[in-house]
């Protein structure tokens, strides 16, 4: 299965910037579904939430049971472990739904408006970015379950 995006152009500091961002479905513990924006990142080491959406899924966490984190300025900030079921999907065309390993952002103030998928998202596609055509597609993995 092949979704094609293209990049979303934003302002970052003063700079236009190239974004891969998708939308994606979110599915909660308490039968919730939303819908929010996903930013593709292959330096992530992790799927990120912010603690709010994670809360309001009803996700299952150990507030008490604490990693320490990095941002990519180096800004270090305290997570915990959960797992959130995604589903990608474009326009009417079949969707992908998954499980992923997924850190929750406990830091008040360091709170981050998009979920950033990072490697535990990565594990279940292929992804080609054409930067210079402001392109990207997400591809199944080999054996992965439409």
């Amino acid at each position: 299965m092949n979704f094609a995006y293209s990049c979303k152009k934003q302002l970052l500091s003063g700079i236009s910037v190239k974004r891969p961002i998708i939308p994606v479905e979110l599915h909660g513990n308490n039968g919730l579904v939303l819908v929010v924006n996903a930013i593709l990142d292959s330096g992530s080491d992790f799927t990120l939430i912010p603690k709010e959406l994670a809360d309001e899924l009803a996700l299952e966490y150990d507030s008490m049971d604490k990693c320490s984190a990095e941002s990519y300025e180096g800004e270090p900030f305290t997570t915990t472990k959960s797992s959130l079921r995604i589903i990608v999907r474009k326009g009417r065309q079949q969707s992908l739904m998954f499980d992923v390993r997924c850190m929750v952002n406990l830091e008040e103030g360091k709170q981050h408006s998009e979920l950033i998928l990072g490697s535990t998202f990565f594990g279940y596609f292929r992804i080609h970015f054409n930067y210079p055509h402001d392109r990207f597609q997400i591809l199944s993995a080999k054996g992965q379950q439409a």
